[in-house]
């Protein structure tokens, strides 16, 4: 937002010191261009928003809450319903063959973009640091200018496979941070991390007594035989960690704002104390949905990992045989790829979009690191992604 000398209403000043949220400035692009060309087919690959419907069966299992529960009119329980954290712990202690407690710690949260910007809230006080990689989700960022902190990017280096190098971070920052971020399949790089990245994790944020923040809404949208790990999986971590995840990408429920996170105790009830006065929780018969989910997580989950795998098989060829550079896409539903040369992620973000009428993300958008490259999401019907990659092509 930008200062008025005129205004009358004295605004906070965090206020003027948070940019635009990049997606939403994307938004208002698109519509921009759509209103310019009524008769243009605008396509978006911008925003990882799922192209596929809620699982029917989830969507019964709502219905049916909404329809025959009273309860579930209700104010719901702040920290989630004991039967969806009791479904949570079981999928996550199945998934990654842990002993995880429902109630000492796990709770529910409205999706994990809240749960980032909470678990901030939740930490970090006025000039403290935090150690964010760069590129980001957005959120990392916006959190800690809301909250005043101090910001050390952690730079993801092609040349290191889009991993923190921790032996680059400087004794004095490591040694003043308080918290960092960590996500992991990676938003936007598409990178996995494997079990050795996560123990060296460990090993630097117990060394400096850092609080890890683990963003892993990715975990069950990957293309190997090896599943992403769970930074819990390492001896040491609950000492120092809170792991996020969500609903959205998995199940195709964007919309129904729904994720848990998992870890320390003491973070966990730091969570619900900020939770608790910030928000009522999720809706119960969405909660009562999310225990569906979880009950089909293997078969959903298998789905929409076949259908990404297609379409990202199928982009990387296109776009490699018209002499694009892509990053390896070994996770998420996003291909890295560099801009051609003579621009920049900004100027190559505008082009297709004014000239083509293709919406993507410019690298720019998740921080200094991404400024040569663009993310496509494949969360785009067949054949529109098909007719962008082609008007993309012919740029």
């Amino acid at each position: 937002m930008e200062r008025n000398a005129n205004d009358k209403f004295k605004l906070s000043e965090r206020v003027f010191k948070v940019p635009p949220y990049p997606f939403a400035v994307i938004d208002k692009a698109r519509e921009k261009v759509k209103a310019e060309h009524p008769d243009w087919k605008v396509i978006s690959l911008g925003i990882g928003d799922p192209d596929r419907p809620t699982d029917p069966r989830i969507r019964a299992a709502l219905t049916d809450a909404v329809e025959n529960e009273f309860t579930t009119h209700k104010y719901p329980k702040y920290e989630g319903h004991p039967d969806l954290r009791k479904a949570c712990a079981k999928w996550f202690n199945k998934r990654f063959e842990l002993n995880i407690d429902p109630f000492e710690n796990l709770i529910i949260t409205n999706g994990s973009k809240e749960a980032l910007m909470h678990t901030i809230w939740a930490v970090i006080d006025p000039g403290d640091t935090i150690l964010v990689p760069d590129p980001f989700y957005p959120v990392y960022k916006m959190g800690s200018i809301f909250t005043d902190a101090d910001i050390v990017y952690l730079p993801l280096k092609h040349e290191n496979d889009f991993l923190i190098d921790y032996d680059s971070i400087p004794d004095d920052a490591a040694d003043k941070a308080k918290m960092m971020f960590i996500c992991y399949p990676n938003n936007p790089t598409s990178k996995l991390a494997d079990i050795d990245f996560f123990k060296r994790t460990v090993k630097f944020a117990r060394k400096h007594n850092i609080i890890v923040v683990s963003d892993n809404a990715y975990s069950e949208i990957y293309y190997g035989d090896e599943k992403p790990p769970s930074i819990l999986e390492v001896d040491g971590a609950m000492d120092i960690a809170i792991e996020l995840h969500s609903f959205s990408k998995t199940y195709n429920m964007t919309g129904w704002r729904l994720g848990f996170a998992i870890g320390n105790p003491r973070l966990i009830e730091a969570l619900e104390i900020i939770k608790s006065n910030t928000d009522s929780g999720v809706f119960t018969a969405v909660q009562k949905a999310g225990i569906k989910a979880l009950e089909l997580a293997d078969e959903i989950g298998g789905e929409t990992r076949k259908i990404y795998k297609t379409r990202r098989d199928k982009s990387i060829a296109k776009l490699k045989k018209a002499g694009f550079y892509l990053t390896p896409c070994e996770a998420t539903l996003y291909l890295w790829v560099k801009v051609p040369e003579g621009y920049n992620a900004t100027t190559f973000a505008a082009k297709l979009l004014e000239e083509k009428g293709v919406v993507v993300g410019p690298g720019s958008a998740w921080g200094k690191e991404g400024e040569n490259f663009f993310r496509i999401c494949l969360s785009t019907p067949d054949d529109d992604l098909d007719e962008a990659l082609d008007r993309i092509i012919e740029t």
